[in-house]
């Protein structure tokens, strides 16, 4: 028989954990980050790995770096055929919005499933994507 500590307890754990996952939606519309990615998946089939480069947040890394990157993985990957969106996390933090979409992509040599994590802060500033994790054996 619970006492009346446990479901004190059993309540603020609860509590909690309402808490938190209300700070992160799950398979919500996320039409501007999608929005963001569309073009830049756009920009890879083009070739155009400056352009592609843009879409990053300069920080740790160069736009310059960015574009040598996309270029070497590319160059083993081979064109960039489709981008098809198979997952979407959003995480609302204290400065803005982390959005991390996943997608399965088709490129002439070997498939790949690509994370994108973008940021939007609050103050308004474009999404940019903040790093991108390309899984294949391709590479």
């Amino acid at each position: 028989m619970p006492t009346g500590i446990n479901c004190l307890r059993s309540f603020l754990v609860m509590g909690l954990c309402a808490l938190f996952l209300s700070g992160c939606e799950t398979g919500s519309p996320v039409s501007a980050a999608e929005a963001v990615a569309e073009k830049y998946y756009q920009t890879l089939k083009n070739q155009d790995f400056a352009g592609a480069a843009g879409f990053f947040i300069a920080g740790e890394r160069s736009r310059g770096q960015w574009q040598q990157e996309l270029e070497e993985y590319h160059g083993k990957l081979g064109v960039l055929q489709e981008a098809k969106l198979t997952n979407t996390l959003v995480n609302t933090v204290f400065s803005g919005r982390r959005y991390i979409l996943t997608y399965r992509v088709k490129y002439a040599n070997f498939p790949a499933t690509e994370t994108l994590i973008m940021f939007e802060p609050v103050s308004g500033e474009s999404i940019l994507i903040e790093t991108i994790n390309v899984m294949s054996r391709g590479l």
